[in-house]
C-alpha cells in the first residue's frame, strides 16, 4: 500500500512539474513578442526624440470624424513637407493654425512623426502593457523563479526543508 502511495504521489510531482512548465511557456509565448516589440519600438521613439531634428510645425488641415491632423513642417533649406497624423479623438481640441513640434531624421524627413504621446509612446505603451500582464505571473510561480531553491524532501519523516 505504501508504494502504490509514494508511486502515486511521484506521479502527481511529476505531472505537477510538467503542467508548471506548459503554463510557463505559454506565459512566455504570449508574452515576449509584444514585450520585444514595445521595445523596439520605444528604443525608435527614444532614438528619434535624442538624435532625431525636431522642426515647429503647423497644422494646417483637420479632417474626418475622428481628427486627423494634417501638419506641415520646414525640413531645412526651405524644404517644406506635410506629415499626417493617426486619428485620435485626443485631437478635437486642435484647430487649423495650431503650433506642433514634429521629430523627423534629417536623411528621411518623410518619415516624419508628431511629437504627440498618441503618435510616440501609444503603441509601446500598450504593447508593454500586455506583454507585461502575462509576464507578471511568470515571476510569482513556483518552479519557475530562479533565485529560489526547488524544495527538497527529507529523508526522514518526509518533511520540506527549503
Amino acid at each position: 500500500m505504501d508504494d502504490r502511495f509514494e508511486r502515486f504521489e511521484e506521479q502527481f510531482r511529476r505531472s505537477e512539474r510538467q503542467s508548471r512548465r506548459l503554463t510557463g511557456s505559454l506565459l512566455l509565448a504570449v508574452s515576449l513578442p509584444p514585450l520585444l516589440i514595445a521595445l523596439w519600438l520605444a528604443t525608435n521613439v527614444l532614438r528619434q526624440q535624442f538624435f532625431g531634428a525636431r522642426a515647429p510645425g503647423e497644422v494646417v488641415e483637420i479632417s474626418g470624424d475622428v481628427p486627423t491632423l494634417i501638419v506641415e513642417f520646414d525640413a531645412g533649406g526651405g524644404e517644406r513637407r506635410r506629415v499626417e497624423s493617426a486619428g485620435s479623438d485626443l485631437y478635437r481640441h486642435y484647430a487649423v493654425g495650431d503650433r506642433v513640434t514634429v521629430l523627423f531624421d534629417p536623411q528621411k524627413p518623410q518619415d516624419a512623426t508628431l511629437d504627440l504621446f498618441v503618435e510616440t509612446w501609444l503603441l509601446p505603451a500598450l504593447l508593454g502593457g500586455f506583454g507585461g500582464f502575462f509576464a507578471l505571473p511568470l515571476l510569482f510561480m513556483p518552479g519557475l523563479r530562479p533565485w529560489r531553491r526547488e524544495r527538497e524532501e527529507s529523508p526522514r519523516r518526509g518533511s520540506v526543508i527549503e
